[in-house]
């Protein structure tokens, strides 16, 4: 959280904040950060990108037939 705060900070001193619409945390573990971000910035906290977690990790897979399956099962 203390992240966010800090990146609010130096995001106030630097850029321009009336151009940001959102604040959307990618990937999904930086929400801890985006949080606090946005609430000091008086911005829109949403999200965005969900992981989906029933899907395995394919690209840990042993083989590129069997990632090629569950990429192709899990894309319906």
């Amino acid at each position: 959280m203390n992240i966010g705060r800090r990146l609010a900070e130096k995001i106030k001193r630097e850029w321009k904040v009336d151009g940001i619409n959102a604040i959307i945390p990618i990937p999904e573990t930086s929400r801890n950060a985006a949080i606090p971000l946005a609430h000091m910035l008086g911005i829109e906290y949403r999200e965005g990108f969900v992981k989906n977690r029933y899907i395995g990790r394919t690209f840990i897979m042993p083989g590129q037939g069997i990632r090629q399956r569950s990429v192709n099962q899990n894309s319906v």
